[in-house]
């Protein structure tokens, strides 16, 4: 089962450079070239297509490891024939010796990819029944390599995750810590309160430095003492610890 998902821009930007040297390097050391022939190696995402060709109809030939596979379009033997022998085509016996020569010279086209991409050969090449209908949530790269004669393009599929190398590595957040972890450093300003005292508006304007004022708690009630919006949080009486006053706790 392949995965799903998207090939995104870091790795088609991998693989459009290092996947088309690979491929014109294969094509210069197994094929024969017409005088004045050409060639293009193109690289994108198989949902977008690649050329006028699409991948549905096609049979394959599908290499895999441990890291990803790689799909070969199943062209016919003398479209293969075609490709390495170019105009000498028709001078390569129709025997065993030319169909062994297509399997290495394929095997060596797909290992050439994988060693561009630092991965090991492949094990084996075998046909697929798997059809490439369904591009939608594609993490596959698609290449081709087209050539001005009649030869046919070359088609093949990539894994994305056999780019993953060339991914940044990934940030590791900070480990989270508890909660009275992270809080217990923290500071709170605690404040005393007295009971509520009523007292006219002419007896205010009349008081004077040292004049007490009567609260309706008696000294054996408890204070309370909170932070700003809850002044419950903590209850006590007033104590004294050497020259500084103190509160001390009941609760």
């Amino acid at each position: 089962m392949r995965r799903l998902g998207f090939v995104g821009k870091t790795r088609l930007e991998a693989a459009q450079k290092l996947l088309p040297d690979a491929l014109y390097a294969w094509h210069k050391q197994w094929c024969f070239s017409s005088e004045g022939s050409l060639i293009e190696a193109r690289c994108t995402e198989e949902a977008s297509g690649t050329g006028n060709h699409t991948y549905g109809s096609a049979r394959w030939h599908k290499a895999e490891s441990a890291e990803g596979s790689i799909w070969l379009h199943s062209m016919c033997r003398e479209d293969w024939l075609r490709l390495l022998f170019a105009h000498l085509e028709a001078e390569v016996p129709n025997d065993q010796i030319a169909a062994q020569l297509i399997e290495r010279a394929q095997q060596a086209l797909v290992n050439a990819l994988l060693a561009a991409l630092g991965k090991e050969p492949f094990v084996a090449l075998v046909p697929t029944e798997n059809t490439a209908t369904d591009v939608r949530l594609s993490s596959r790269v698609g290449l081709e390599l087209s050539f001005s004669d009649s030869c046919p393009p070359l088609l093949l599929l990539l894994d994305a995750r056999l780019l993953d190398a060339c991914l940044p590595a990934a940030t590791k957040a900070p480990p989270l810590s508890l909660r009275q972890d992270a809080i217990k450093t923290a500071t709170v300003t605690l404040r005393l309160s007295l009971p509520p005292v009523a007292i006219g508006v002419g007896e205010i304007e009349r008081l004077q430095p040292g004049d007490v004022l009567r609260t309706t708690t008696s000294l054996d009630q408890p204070l309370a003492m909170g932070v700003e919006g809850d002044d419950g949080l903590l209850k006590g009486y007033l104590a004294r610890s050497g020259d500084s006053r103190a509160f001390q706790l009941i609760n």
